[in-house]
């Protein structure tokens, strides 16, 4: 588990399936999840989608750790 801090409030990647805690759940693809929603990442990690937005014409979402394109891939490495 990592934990990173975004305006005060602290947000948390998962790396293991057991380390959720038992009120979350995963959504299937982080591509088509909303604001709040839990999702797997492309690398396998756990991590919440904090705003789903529109850049452009292209759907992005926005997480701890950074923002991902619904086009593209989303890895749980910093950046």
């Amino acid at each position: 588990m990592r934990s990173y801090k975004i305006k005060g409030k602290e947000h948390f990647v998962y790396d293991l399936e057991s380390e959720l805690p038992e009120d979350i759940t995963i959504i299937p693809s982080w591509k088509n999840a909303r604001d709040g929603d839990w999702v797997r990442a492309d690398d396998n990690a756990y991590i919440q989608v904090l705003k789903r937005k529109k850049i452009g014409k292209t759907d992005v979402v926005q997480t701890c750790i950074g923002t991902y394109s619904a086009t593209g891939k989303m890895g749980t490495a910093e950046r």
